[in-house]
């Protein structure tokens, strides 16, 4: 124990999860899991402890916090994110796990949506729009949504795919999440799946026998590295190569990935997707033989057994160490406060209120800027986007009317204008859709770029909160750093509105008096013109809202980030009101508040020493070597 009254405790890493025991071949696999469901058991018990004591505190930011340590840890959630570039055969290697054509396999992209297949009692699959709506739709739909066939650039608007299926493999929480592809034609699809990878447990990165791992593959193994603690690596389609070009190809993709991880030694297996599927489909034993798949399922199954638990538990471990530490911060300043005579804590209040003026000037301040100048150059970003899009647009819609025209030139006047009519509804909607789906892409990177500096100093806020504090009352305190940034697309996701553009009926009237070799020029003629001016009210309309959701995220990001500072400075100044109320109420309330504190204070040592014994249960002396496999 320190000076202070605190435990030590220390947070787990990557490198201490290495330390974590392996399966020795001679435990059995019921041992480990029976240790690893003690430790889980037990964490969950000191989070339910720390939670009551938070509610008995008034801390309602420990409350959610515990919340979602506990959701995850009951739950047994566990991301298995299969990674690779397009057209490496992602999807149906999945398929071929699940031993079912569930996911789409197509020779184009796949959109920007994230595929998660979960485990449930019935088949069927629900479709989570970024506007908030959610929808169940039968398993033969999902090509509509997840493919750039049934949904160019995600013009529908879907955040991601929830696939459930009554599958052995998912039973047990495992989640198998089929991403984009990066470095197709579609940055939306790499950005995905970059932006999935803080969700990721352990990896599958997806490698094609032909053609060899390129620069842009390399560079994103790095990356995920950074995030991910295991990645298996696949080498697909190697049905495609004989005996010698297949060895050459295993020496090659495996030496480049050695080099780029920095490590020896990667096992590296050949499979073919599409025979493991067909052999588990159709019966055939001799194509799953000649798939290989069969190796990488029993390399996953020991992971699954092996090395899963570990990585919850450390989390969950690690959760629950923070939130001991940060209650039993404020019981200490409760408690050096209740020692102090109220005369002095009273001067010290004060010192505290007068410190903290600079620290709100400085809140206020960037309040201001975010919403005047964040705000402002974003709109400006906006309009400009917009202005360039226009003449762009205008050329095209001409370009495809005229085409339009064009085609229909066998029939007569009347024929071609309710051709027309027609189209113009479709040439508008369909130009508007894609444009906006680019633009919020744009806007939300953007934003998020602008938005990190402001939440940098929020976080410095913080900390000189805690600071002052604990210069003033001479107790140190723990704290949370937020991460407000934007959630993404969704925000600025417009939901199409009903496009409508008609001519009057009174011009089929005007058709039968103009003669017929004018007819066809005269249409195109004012179908242009009201094309543009249509295109101009729903761009218009588009651009206000736009403006409208940009000033209501900032609102709503400023609002955040002070009630956090907010929140921090409250719960500081009601410790020590709440102590100078009990002073004034005398010595037998005085005693009384002492003894709670004091039964506080020990709770949660209690729990943090159960919470270090089970982090000490959990390692040995000797370091064990994390290997990167398949």
């Amino acid at each position: 124990m320190a000076d202070n009254g605190h435990l030590q405790t220390n947070e787990f890493s990557l490198d201490d999860m290495a330390k974590l025991p392996p399966l020795q071949q001679d435990n059995h696999p019921n041992d480990l899991l029976r240790r690893y469901s003690i430790a889980r058991n037990e964490i969950l018990t000191a989070l339910q402890m720390l939670y009551q004591l938070a509610v008995e505190r008034h801390v309602g930011t420990v409350q959610s916090c515990i919340t979602d340590i506990r959701q995850r840890l009951e739950e047994n959630r566990f991301n298995l994110v299969v990674f690779g570039e397009f057209k490496r055969g992602k999807s149906t290697f999945l398929n071929a796990l699940i031993g079912r054509e569930v996911l789409p396999t197509a020779v184009v992209p796949l959109t920007s949506v994230v595929s998660i297949v979960q485990y449930g009692e019935t088949d069927q699959a629900f479709v989570n729009y970024l506007d908030g709506r959610h929808q169940a739709i039968e398993l033969t739909e999902i090509w509509d949504y997840i493919t750039e066939t049934g949904n160019p650039k995600n013009k529908k608007g879907v955040a991601r795919l929830e696939i459930s299926l009554n599958s052995p493999l998912l039973k047990n929480g495992l989640q198998l999440v089929d991403t984009p592809g990066v470095g197709s034609i579609y940055k939306h699809n790499t950005r995905a799946s970059h932006e999935f990878l803080p969700h990721a447990d352990a990896a599958i990165f997806v490698l094609a026998a032909d053609p060899p791992i390129s620069s842009s593959e390399r560079e994103f193994i790095r990356y995920v590295r950074q995030w991910v603690p295991k990645i298996f690596f696949i080498l697909n389609k190697m049905d495609r190569l004989n005996g010698k070009e297949r060895e050459e190809s295993l020496a090659f993709n495996r030496t480049v990935i050695e080099k780029e991880l920095a490590v020896d030694n990667i096992l590296l297996i050949p499979i073919s997707a599409r025979l493991a599927l067909d052999g588990k489909t159709k019966g055939n034993r001799d194509q799953l033989k000649q798939s290989n798949i069969t190796e990488f399922e029993k390399e996953l199954d020991a992971f699954l057994m092996r090395e899963r638990g570990q990585i919850a538990i450390v989390s969950g471990l690690n959760g629950a160490q923070r939130m001991a530490s940060y209650l039993l911060n404020g019981i200490d300043l409760e408690r050096r406060a209740m020692e102090m005579p109220i005369e002095d804590l009273d001067r010290r209040l004060k010192l505290f209120n007068e410190r903290l003026v600079e620290v709100n000037r400085q809140k206020e301040e960037n309040s201001v800027l975010l919403q005047q100048i964040v705000a402002k150059r974003a709109v400006e970003r906006l309009n400009n986007d917009v202005d360039e899009m226009k003449p762009v647009q205008l050329r095209l819609l001409r370009q495809r009317l005229a085409v339009a025209c064009e085609e229909g030139n066998g029939g007569s006047g009347t024929d071609l204008l309710s051709k027309i009519n027609q189209l113009l509804p479709y040439l508008i909607g369909d130009s508007l859709s894609q444009w906006q789906s680019e633009e919020a892409e744009k806007l939300t990177v953007w934003l998020d770029e602008q938005l990190m500096p402001y939440t940098e100093r929020v976080n410095e806020l913080i900390e000189q909160v805690h600071r002052i504090s604990s210069e003033v009352f001479e107790v140190g305190l723990g704290s949370f750093h937020i991460d407000e940034t934007l959630d993404g697309k969704g925000q600025f996701y417009v939901e199409s509105w009903r496009i409508r553009v008609k001519f009057e009926l009174s011009l089929t009237l005007l058709l039968r008096l103009v003669p017929e070799k004018w007819v066809k020029r005269w249409l195109l003629r004012v179908a242009a013109h009201r094309l543009w001016d249509e295109f101009e009210l729903h761009a218009g309309q588009m651009q206000n809202e736009f403006t409208r959701r940009i000033k209501s995220i900032l609102k709503k990001y400023a609002d955040q980030v002070d009630d956090k500072i907010e929140k921090t400075i409250f719960s500081i100044q009601s410790a020590i009101r709440d102590a100078m109320q009990v002073k004034s109420e005398g010595e037998a309330a005085m005693r009384a508040e002492a003894e709670r504190l004091k039964e506080q204070a020990e709770q949660v040592i209690t729990i943090t020493r159960n919470l270090s014994n089970v982090g000490a249960d959990l390692t040995i002396n000797q370091p064990v070597e994390i290997v990167y496999s398949v």
